[in-house]
């Protein structure tokens, strides 16, 4: 389990792996403490928990993961200046 308690998933039925958040279900069950399944988002069927993804390979998947998001929005806004500049060098 990772810092904002969500783990690792994975279905039986049709190989989908992901973390726990993206599953439907895993909602308290009345006030006994209990908690429902977790359900695949692609099949419908049961998680399972996967104990065999160690923890650095989920770290290194997140830190990939925002490498790309921060990447694509910083060379978002480098386009969005040469617009900027673009229109400015039209208007004089």
């Amino acid at each position: 389990m990772n810092e904002k308690k969500y783990w690792v998933t994975c279905c039986p039925e049709c190989g989908w792996k992901g973390l726990s958040r993206d599953c439907g279900g895993f909602g308290q069950i009345a006030d006994t403490g209990d908690y429902d399944d977790g359900y695949c988002p692609r099949c419908g069927s049961i998680v399972e928990p996967d104990y065999e993804v160690p923890k650095k390979r989920i770290k290194w998947i997140w830190r990939k993961l925002t490498f790309w998001v921060f990447r694509k929005k910083r060379r978002e806004k480098k386009e969005e200046q040469k617009w900027i500049e673009r229109i400015k060098d039209l208007c004089e």
